[in-house]
């Protein structure tokens, strides 16, 4: 997304789109749920795609509540619409 209205820190580094349900992980990194569970399951990857650090084997993800609202109370503000999360 290269849209310059999009706050660089709501899109997901692995998808490239607005995240969903935004997760931190070991290496304190946020990612969108969905994508950080496929890069460990279907890539066999134990590594933090932005560090290269190794992530535990049983994922430990914490959920980032306030990004999620911040994303939220943007998108409500902004108007934008819900395919914007698709």
């Amino acid at each position: 997304m290269d849209d310059p209205d999009i706050p660089h820190h709501f899109i997901c580094p692995i998808s490239l789109q607005i995240m969903k349900d935004p997760v931190t992980v070991a290496t304190g990194i946020t990612y969108d749920r969905d994508s950080i569970q496929r890069w460990q399951s279907h890539s066999q990857n134990n590594t933090c795609p932005v560090t290269n650090q190794p992530l535990p084997i049983v994922p430990d993800y914490t959920p980032n509540h306030n990004l999620r609202r911040l994303i939220q109370s943007w998108r409500v503000s902004d108007q934008v619409p819900a395919s914007a999360f698709t």
